[in-house]
């Protein structure tokens, strides 16, 4: 009997397996303590939509994350808590699998807590001037391969920055690392082409 009752509680599909998977995920991501969890509750509660409810989760997850971040930050918000150090969710063990250490995907609340005001103004400063630089730059640019590759590096560029805002990019080497070679290329196209053409790197 045992064994029968078992058997008609389990899911009886693999898309149902699955959704119980994805559904159990998301309750594990949004607990009691978030600050969003009775949100997250009442929007469950209007839709059947697995992947609604996959994303939603996915999304509060950030949200809590970040808010605990920046709080983190907040004791030392002028010269930042220093490198090697993350914020310890012990209080929230759904974050993270057996750590109390979880990555703040968003560059720049993680640069914030790490380095302070002065560290994310001076990272903005250069991200900023360098972007300005190789926009202000194309339009004047006459090699054309080196235009395309300018308009290439520059919108790689941008893509960084917009999947740094939402993934642990910034804190993982073989991606953080990519920010720095856009720079390096931005720079080095210009100077490039201002050799080729002479009469416009006076005016640069």
């Amino acid at each position: 009997q045992e064994a029968v009752k078992v058997e008609r509680e389990a899911p009886k599909t693999p898309v149902q397996q699955e959704e119980v998977k994805v559904k159990s995920k998301a309750e594990k991501a949004i607990g009691p303590d978030s600050i969003y969890y009775e949100v997250y509750q009442e929007k469950k509660k209007h839709t059947s939509s697995l992947k609604y409810v996959n994303d939603l989760a996915s999304i509060i997850w950030r949200l809590d994350v970040w808010n605990m971040s920046i709080q983190y930050g907040a004791k030392s918000p002028v010269f930042g808590m220093g490198f090697g150090v993350y914020p310890i969710f012990a209080k929230s063990k759904r974050i993270g699998v057996n750590s109390q250490v979880t990555p703040t995907h968003n560059h720049l609340i993680s640069i914030f807590y790490k380095m302070g005001f002065i560290g994310l103004s001076l990272f903005l400063f250069i991200n900023f001037y360098a972007f300005l630089y190789g926009v202000r730059y194309f339009k004047k640019c006459k090699d054309e391969f080196i235009a395309c590759f300018l308009l290439g590096t520059l919108g790689s560029f941008v893509f960084w920055h917009s999947m740094a805002l939402f993934f642990d990019i910034i804190d993982s080497p073989p991606t953080s690392i990519f920010l720095w070679i856009f720079i390096g290329l931005i720079f080095t196209l210009v100077e490039l082409d201002k050799k080729l053409n002479p009469q416009i790197g006076r005016n640069v």
